[in-house]
């Protein structure tokens, strides 16, 4: 349903990033990767949700002749909906502590490419969950993001390993446990 209401045609392949455009996200990597990608495979939607993305400023970072491939959404409240019309998550970013974002897209089994660094390191398990890509590289990002575009087994696959990080090492039973060992 979600999917329709964003105009995506039934074949194509949803990217999407969660996160407000600020200067403490890296949506210029996240838009740079996605036009990289738009060169060379074309039937690709780029949902970009966060306060701020529907901005001129986030608007002017792509090429008028992709612009019909990115939905900014800007500021919404039903996020999980529109996470689960992705086929892949992704998080561009400078400094990130533990991501919800990142979490909620390993529960729902899809795949994340991901900067690395800070709390994402600890999260996502390198070509196990997802990918980590250095930050600031639109070429490694469009890379990793292009083999998964590529490969719907690795998706799944990387997809399933995601829930189960999830379930067995950040389920809020187990955190509040290893907060009590830390305390103590």
């Amino acid at each position: 349903i979600m999917r329709k209401q964003l105009k995506v045609h039934p074949e194509a392949k949803v990217i999407g990033m969660v996160g407000a455009f600020t200067e403490m996200k890296d949506y210029k990597t996240f838009y740079a990767a996605a036009q990289l990608l738009l060169s060379r495979i074309s039937n690709l939607v780029f949902l970009c949700i966060g306060k701020g993305t529907e901005s001129k400023e986030s608007r002017d970072l792509i090429d008028k002749e992709n612009r019909e491939h990115f939905r900014l959404l800007g500021r919404k409240s039903d996020v999980e909906s529109y996470v689960n019309a992705m086929d892949i998550a992704v998080l561009s970013t400078y400094t990130e502590g533990i991501s919800n974002f990142i979490l909620e897209s390993m529960a729902i089994e899809k795949p994340v490419v991901s900067t690395a660094g800070g709390g994402t390191n600890e999260i996502l398990l390198d070509n196990e969950t997802g990918f980590l890509v250095d930050p600031m590289n639109p070429e490694q990002m469009a890379e990793k993001l292009e083999i998964l575009i590529k490969d719907p087994d690795l998706c799944m696959k990387m997809g399933k390993a995601g829930l189960e990080r999830v379930k067995n090492g950040f389920a809020i039973d187990q955190m509040m446990d290893r907060f009590v060992i830390l305390y103590k």
